[in-house]
């Protein structure tokens, strides 16, 4: 998942796109298949360094998954 957030990172940081909408369709063991809707920005949006290994968490909440993720500013 790290890896996955990391591609999105690279969107923002270097294509200039933040995601503003993702639809998950399947998650097998080693890799995330998703739709993601984009939107261009200019400078106003902080500047996101870096997702953060420390206390990622994902759990099944009934029959939707949760995520936690950190990222450095």
């Amino acid at each position: 998942m790290v890896s996955w957030l990391g591609e999105i990172l690279y969107l923002f940081a270097g294509e200039k796109e933040v995601a503003i909408s993702i639809k998950i369709d399947t998650i097998p063991t080693s890799y995330i298949e998703a739709m993601l809707k984009v939107l261009s920005f200019g400078p106003a949006f902080y500047e996101i360094k870096a997702v953060i290994y420390h206390q990622i968490q994902v759990i099944k909440n009934n029959d939707k998954w949760e995520a936690r993720i950190i990222f450095d500013l």
